[in-house]
């Protein structure tokens, strides 16, 4: 389990996306009691900066969700850089909370 926390540098790391998959992920506020900030972002940037691509969480209480689509995840490359970011309002800077690439994982059907 990571612990991503606030102010710290943000943690290098690896998306793992398997070929013919979606992208499911839930991420829980602090001790898991307090609710996530009112107007807080939780999202995902992926892919090169010229076109990417934006996947929020939904937000709900101490939890946000992320489930991406099998078709939108397609559209994501091997080596694509990712960027964990975390808006506590709708007014304050983004922190970046961890970033890497992507690692495309081909499966045989």
């Amino acid at each position: 389990m990571n612990i991503f926390r606030i102010g710290d540098e943000p943690l290098k790391g690896t998306l793992h996306l398997r070929q013919h998959s979606g992208l499911e992920w839930q991420f829980r506020w602090g001790d898991g009691v307090d609710p996530f900030p009112a107007g807080a972002e939780l999202y995902l940037l992926v892919g090169p900066e010229s076109a990417s691509m934006r996947w929020d969480f939904d937000i709900l209480a101490e939890y946000a969700n992320l489930d991406i689509t099998v078709t939108d995840a397609a559209e994501v490359a091997d080596r694509d850089p990712f960027y964990f970011m975390f808006r506590p309002s709708p007014t304050a800077q983004p922190i970046n909370l961890a970033q890497g690439r992507v690692k495309r994982w081909k499966v045989d059907r």
